[in-house]
Parts: C-alpha cells; structure tokens; sequence
C-alpha cells in the first residue's frame, strides 16, 4: 500500500468494521445503501476511489448524481444539511462518507 494511503487505509478498516456491527443489528437481512461525497484536498479524487473501491463489497453505493436528482426532485438543496437529510432519508441512505486529505 502507498504510504500516503495508508492512513486512510486504517480509518477503513475502522469504518468497516462499525458499518458491519451496525448493520447486522440493524437491518440483519438489507445490504446498507451508502453515498461517498467529493473529497476535498490533495489527491482528493485518488483517496475517494479508494473508499469507493473497499465500501464496494459491503454496501449498494449510490451515485452522486442519484442525490442531486433526488434532491430536484424533492426541490430542497443537496449542499445544506437539511437538504442532504431529506435525500438520505428519502433514499434509504444509512452511510454518508465524505472526507479531506491533507499532506
């Protein structure tokens, strides 16, 4: 693993590991739908693709794009946080992963 990745490599183990107890509790027989927003900072697009990559085999990701016609269609505004609860309630959505890289 890239030494600039590996930090991020240990937050997803991590975040793996509460998506997984959490959603054997939760909701024993549903595959959890999770959306992972832009990252911002260097690098930022390669660190994004990583966590798309590994929250892949766990979850049904959904498509920025999804949100954004969800939230045209719901007529709230996807970049303020009550916009953005209303899309995730409306679909389904239990994980949000956003992120920054720095250095």
């Amino acid at each position: 693993m890239n030494e600039s990745i590996r930090p991020l490599g240990a937050a997803l183990v991590a975040l793996l590991s509460w998506l997984a107890v959490g959603t054997a509790v939760a909701q024993p027989n549903q595959v959890p739908r999770a959306i992972v927003l832009r990252f911002e900072g260097w690098r930022a697009e390669r660190a994004r693709e990583a966590v798309v990559s590994e929250l892949a085999s766990f979850v049904e990701l959904v498509d920025e794009e999804q949100a954004v016609g969800t939230a045209q269609s719901l007529g709230v505004d996807v970049s303020t946080p009550d916009g953005m609860a209303q899309v995730v309630e409306s679909m389904g959505i239990t994980l949000v992963v956003t992120g920054s890289v720095e250095g």
